[in-house]
């Protein structure tokens, strides 16, 4: 009896160690192929992480990323937070994990959906095979990063009601898109982009920087009740533009002078129709 009274404290002991605990949830370990249908609760990002298969990521799921490690998405995924329980992504070791990876192959369907990401330079990107669209990105914060979305290849179709935080650092920005799909729209409609602080408080960008830009085929571009904050920084960046329209309605500039709040280099004239006011 009393041998069993020693070993039952040693078994869990050695329990609680394989499995840290945070809070009042446990904690799994995460990395190598990724093959399963859905995943939810708190992991512990030990490795880079390849989502094989389509997957379903639940509300209130928690990535902590014990390194320098990335996730690789090669198929459908949907990230589908809610207000009341957001998906974070954040670092676990104070290293800057590396960020989602993009790389589908088969005309995937991504989607972010109410996530929370911090400590990545840039934490959502494409490569430079990817098939895979961007559907949507909604109601998510970026805080603490270089560069939030960076889209070379594949579409970006909405980013909505999303708060981009971005470091006060030389070439950082809060969209780059560099692709696009003539036959669709691209909506970009209430979020706030702005940079943070420089050392002496100020919202005043010495490089040349933008917060968002748009490059490719486009059929009609959408900025709705978006909100821009920060000084001597281009707001809206339009480079090598084909498309139908474009729509700027009621946009609201912090701080930016006119002159930085919408530049335009353009392959085809667009019909600029329903061009709001730009308020200060």
């Amino acid at each position: 009896m009393k041998a069993i009274n020693i070993i039952l404290p040693v078994l869990f002991l050695i329990t609680s160690i394989c499995r840290p605990v945070f809070g009042q949830h446990k904690s799994d370990y995460l990395s190598g192929n990724i093959s399963v249908s859905e995943l939810s609760g708190s992991y512990i990002v030990s490795g880079d992480c390849f989502f094989i298969d389509s997957c379903y990521i639940h509300q209130g799921t928690e990535f902590l990323f014990d390194g320098e490690f990335k996730f690789v998405v090669n198929d459908d995924i949907i990230f589908d937070g809610n207000a009341d329980e957001n998906i974070v992504f954040k670092s676990y070791s104070g290293l800057r994990w590396e960020g989602i990876k993009i790389d589908g192959n088969q005309n995937g369907l991504v989607v972010f959906r109410f996530c929370t990401f911090e400590d990545a330079d840039y934490p959502v990107y494409t490569s430079q095979n990817n098939t895979s669209n961007i559907e949507e990105i909604s109601n998510c914060l970026f805080s603490d990063v270089k560069g939030a979305v960076k889209n070379g290849s594949g579409d970006i179709y909405q980013i909505s009601h999303s708060t981009f935080i971005i470091e006060n650092e030389s070439e950082n920005f809060a969209v780059k898109n560099k692709n696009g799909d003539s036959s669709r729209d691209i909506l970009l409609e209430d979020n706030h982009f702005f940079f943070e602080p420089g050392d002496d408080g100020l919202f005043e960008i010495v490089y040349p920087n933008y917060l968002v830009q748009l490059q490719g085929d486009y059929r009609d571009i959408r900025f709705v009740d978006n909100s821009f904050d920060s000084l001597y920084c281009t707001a809206v960046k339009l480079t090598e533009i084909n498309g139908e329209a474009c729509y700027f309605d009621d946009n609201k500039f912090q701080g930016i002078p006119e002159s930085k709040r919408l530049t335009i280099n353009l392959n085809n004239p667009l019909d600029y129709r329903n061009v709001a006011v730009l308020v200060n």
